[in-house]
């Protein structure tokens, strides 16, 4: 009797155990299944040592088996040694240290070396990597390289990532999307690779569309409609076929390829209404949406190889719409050229974590409600001059080169923790409520003319210099408003080494010698010991001068030194008389300085 069982499984909806065997071709090429009087053949390929199969796939492109979702593979045991599997392997580094080279014995693969949190690393995932997206690499699946003990000690990796790498990619640009002559194949070339996908005709939403997927080069036609929708990229190649997307109730252009520069002005769609979504979709040659309306937007992970037009939009969350987000999001875009926002305003919530901007400029900008930029890389000049900000703004973990917030206005509170500037930070003529830069690692700071209402954390702050001595004056200033003596001290010292390089000896003689005399003989009155060896300096040399001396110095001492007999001119007259005077004054300034600094953290600055 035939007992039939329905499963979840995914190879089999239904197992008939009468009629049930998997086993293997003659060639090993094949698994064949037989199941309920139906027989399928699925393709066998080799996967990091072992033989597997994916049940979404009976023909599989072998070129591309890298990119499955391993939860979906299958893994073929024909005993218990499972497969034979070479663990002995050499591994090289090219001249130029940009190409790892792997070989197992088997077979030699090549690895793009890329960059990671100042390490070297190659992804056994991607053979070739997208240096400005290693930030959002699994970190379970990157290998570190070490060359020696001293890798990068004293090198500023991000100065050179972000500044001498920017000629390489200028020279090595060549970016290209473009379908063949009869729109069969879409043809990828990037940093002087070139790579072909099938396109194939799939239905979506009742509509045909012209499709590549990303894992699969070569398609399997008789497995289209098994496709994840969620996976495949729809192709754009004009706006009727962008139009043809519209949907008055659903604007869904998620995963498209816009070969032509996308303009929301020439286009019949409606921005206020159907939510529209713009999640993984490339903008080939950039996109314009100056001066519209857009209601419930998601431009997540998306790619800009062009300028990117913003430009005095306004972006809204409609709250009686149910999303999955309820936020206006760019969260993980890409923008490769100039990202103009330029007077845009965000109405709503606003998520821009995990970007990459090339120029990203938001002058005059308005952000209504709370703006985060976590994690994001903004690899030259970033401009939030006259910007505007209601709400907490965060700068989390950022990387800046040249970031300028002249006279920007923060409502409430301002965070830059963990952030790096490789250049400078401008917040002159700013107003602020609360600024945070805890962690932060800044090149040059600016505070000139700016105002902090409120609070300023500045815990474990690194600032090589000010642009001036204002910086470090309102720095001190708002550290002694919440009674944090110890960063206060450390930002009047600093102040102070500001100012005396700012003075001339030919104008201000008087005030840079003053100065000048603090810094060498107590760091301006923050290092107890440094008078204390000056002091110990001066006896020794009292003590060599005495010891050369014909006369006793003791005795010129007590016979020409007496305090109710004195003969002044005589001791003056005395080459040794005077050194004493000398070593007197200086003596007593020193003893002074040293009960200054170890007073450091209780007198008033």
């Amino acid at each position: 009797m035939n007992e039939v069982f329905k499963t979840e499984h995914p190879l089999f909806k239904e197992i008939n155990t009468n009629d049930f065997d998997v086993k293997l071709s003659d060639d090993e090429k094949k698994l064949i299944i037989t199941n309920n009087g139906k027989t399928e053949e699925y393709d066998v390929f080799d996967y990091r040592g072992f033989r597997c199969i994916n049940p979404d796939f009976k023909c599989i492109d072998h070129d591309n088996i890298e990119k499955f979702d391993e939860k979906k593979i299958f893994r073929i045991v024909e005993n218990d040694g499972i497969k034979d599997y070479k663990f002995s392997f050499e591994v090289e580094l090219n001249e130029n240290k940009k190409i790892m080279t792997i070989d197992d014995g088997n077979e030699s693969k090549e690895y793009n070396i890329s960059k990671k949190e100042d390490k070297k690393i190659i992804s056994l995932l991607f053979k070739l990597i997208y240096p400005k997206n290693t930030e959002k690499l699994d970190e379970e699946i990157i290998f570190r390289i070490i060359e020696n003990i001293e890798l990068n000690n004293n090198k500023k990796v991000f100065s050179v990532k972000l500044n001498n790498n920017e000629k390489n990619d200028e020279n090595n640009k060549k970016f290209d999307i473009e379908l063949n002559n009869d729109k069969t194949k879409l043809t990828i070339t990037n940093n002087g690779e070139t790579e072909e996908y099938e396109v194939f005709i799939k239905t979506i939403n009742s509509r045909k569309f012209k499709c590549i997927h990303p894992d699969f080069k070569c398609i399997d036609h008789d497995n289209i409609e098994k496709f994840d929708e969620k996976k495949i990229f729809r192709i754009v190649e004009n706006d009727d076929q962008l139009n043809s997307l519209n949907n008055k109730n659903n604007k869904n252009f998620d995963r498209c390829i816009f070969l032509e520069t996308f303009c929301s002005l020439s286009t019949s769609i409606d921005f206020q209404k159907g939510n529209p979504s713009f999640q993984y979709s490339i903008f080939k040659d950039g996109c314009n949406f100056d001066n519209i309306e857009i209601i419930n937007s998601n431009f997540q992970d998306c790619i800009f190889f062009g300028w990117a037009y913003f430009q005095k939009s306004i972006f809204k969350y409609d709250t009686n719409k149910i999303l999955p987000y309820r936020y206006i999001s760019f969260s993980g875009s890409v923008f490769l050229d100039h990202a103009d926002f330029i007077e845009t305003k965000f109405e709503s919530d606003a998520c821009f974590n995990n970007c990459i901007f090339k120029d990203a400029d938001f002058n005059g900008a308005e952000f209504k409600e709370y703006i985060t930029f976590e994690q994001s890389i903004f690899k030259n000049r970033c401009n939030f001059n006259g910007a505007k900000f209601e709400s907490d703004a965060l700068f989390y973990n950022c990387i800046f080169k040249e970031a300028d917030f002249l006279n920007t206005k923060f409502e409430k509170k301002l965070f830059f923790d963990n952030s790096r500037f490789v250049e400078s930070l401008n917040l002159s003529k700013s107003t602020i409520n609360e600024l945070s830069l805890a962690n932060a690692n800044i090149k040059k700071l600016s505070l000139e003319k700016s105002i902090i209402k409120s609070s300023l954390d500045c815990k474990k702050t690194k600032i090589e210099k000010a642009d001036c001595r204002e910086t470090f004056t309102t720095l001190k200033e708002n550290c002694m408003k919440k009674s944090d003596n110890i960063s206060a001290l450390d930002f009047y010292k600093r102040e102070m080494t500001q100012y005396e390089s700012e003075l001339t000896w030919k104008d201000d003689f008087t005030d840079k010698s003053i100065l000048f005399f603090e810094k060498i003989v107590s760091n301006y009155g923050t290092d107890p010991f440094l008078p204390m060896c000056w002091i110990l300096l001066i006896h020794s040399i009292d003590y060599f001068i005495r010891d050369c001396c014909k006369n006793p110095c003791n005795e010129l001492e007590v016979k020409d030194f007496n305090i109710y007999k004195l003969n002044i001119i005589k001791f003056i007259e005395s080459g040794l008389g005077l050194w004493f005077l000398i070593k007197l004054v200086l003596s007593s300034i020193l003893i002074y300085e040293i009960i200054k600094s170890f007073r450091k953290f209780s007198r008033k600055l």
